[in-house]
């Protein structure tokens, strides 16, 4: 039996680039990390074979079904030697994206570098928090899907909508002068929001940036590159080309992000593998992982209102090694002390350009 372990993934709440989905506010990203003597210790404890697939959104909605999710949640084999989450707030990351998509390409254009001091991060969690603290949110939220329909359409007309929902909130008699002052910023990148598009349909899309985490918070636990099976759907698959870029073996390296979170490429990936989740135990568990996790989020219905307590008493799901929310007033003035100037992607892209000698 092969003792080299195996690293599971599947996702949960995936909405690509819609990040105003009001069903799916959240998206969630289960890893598992199981040698194959441990998966079949899993199922021999749970008497599973090969043709009994776990799919919670199958077995939440019924009593055998869940009492099936807490048995498998409560095996001793699922601790956090074992699994790792990763977590986006989608609304949160909205703000997130208009400073690094509109405002970074605006102060580029001017010679000014958004991240000296951890700027960006800094003015998207103000942003954030003065939008989910404004009495209007109805205006709010208009201006969010706004913002999203512009980077997914990427016309004039969406241009102009977003902008003019921007200009509508700063002219709110319920807005604060210190909201007016962020808004200021974003609205000035109205002349510069054309550079700033893509053709990634998926821009917008969290996949990318939490899978990539926690390949990280495996490989600093094990210090071994990863042998990964990813349920084959469309998050991953619409990425999978420059994440194999990513992979792509040289003999030097890069090392990007701010002292304590830092990355080192190429990614630490042996072999990243898209399977059907039918065949592979692990992606079930995933699944049962970052599924458990959105639902403890999401589910209002009283229904199911005793079946989310116990999901919360279970440790595992207690804590996530990844997280697009917003920072802490300590992680914040952490970052202050701890300044870093560089553009992330900015310089993940010149890494890989360097290595193909053409634009990727």
């Amino acid at each position: 039996m092969n003792m080299k372990p195996k690293y599971y993934f599947d996702e949960a709440g995936y909405t690509g680039s819609d990040l105003t989905n009001a069903e799916q506010p959240y998206f969630s990203l289960g890893s598992a990390k199981f040698t194959d003597d441990e998966i079949l210790q899993i199922k021999n404890d749970l008497s599973l074979n090969d043709k009994n697939e776990l799919h919670f959104k199958q077995l939440y909605k019924s009593p055998a079904g869940q009492r099936r999710i807490l048995s498998l949640l409560s095996n001793p084999l699922i601790d956090k030697k074992h699994i790792k989450i990763g977590i986006a707030e989608k609304r949160y990351c909205i703000y997130a994206q208009i400073v690094d998509v509109l405002v970074e390409t605006m102060a580029h254009s001017i010679g000014e570098n958004i991240y000296a001091n951890r700027s960006a991060l800094i003015m998207a969690n103000l942003l954030y928090t003065f939008a989910v603290n404004h009495s209007n949110q109805t205006l709010v939220q208009t201006f969010e899907k706004a913002f999203v329909d512009m980077i997914r359409k990427q016309n004039n007309q969406s241009i102009t909508d977003f902008y003019q929902k921007a200009d509508d909130i700063y002219n709110s008699s319920d807005t604060s002068n210190e909201f007016r002052e962020m808004l200021e910023i974003v609205m000035a990148s109205r002349f510069t929001a054309k550079e700033a598009f893509t053709d990634d349909k998926f821009y917008l899309d969290n996949t990318l940036t939490v899978f990539v985490s926690l390949v990280f918070a495996w490989y600093k636990q094990t210090a071994t590159r990863l042998d990964i099976k990813f349920d084959e759907s469309k998050p991953i698959a619409t990425k999978d080309e420059f994440i194999r870029q990513l992979m792509k073996y040289r003999e030097d390296s890069i090392t990007i992000g701010p002292k304590g979170m830092e990355h080192q490429y190429p990614l630490p990936i042996d072999q990243l593998e898209l399977v059907d989740s039918s065949e592979y135990i692990g992606v079930q568990i995933a699944d049962i992982i970052a599924s458990s996790i959105n639902f403890i989020l999401t589910n209002n219905n009283p229904r199911y209102d005793k079946f989310r307590k116990k999901l919360m008493t279970i440790p595992v799901l207690q804590e996530t090694e990844v997280t697009l929310t917003p920072s802490s007033a300590d992680f914040l003035r952490d970052a202050m002390d701890n300044p870093y100037d560089e553009a992330p992607v900015d310089k993940l892209v010149s890494f890989i350009e360097e290595d193909n000698g053409n634009k990727v």
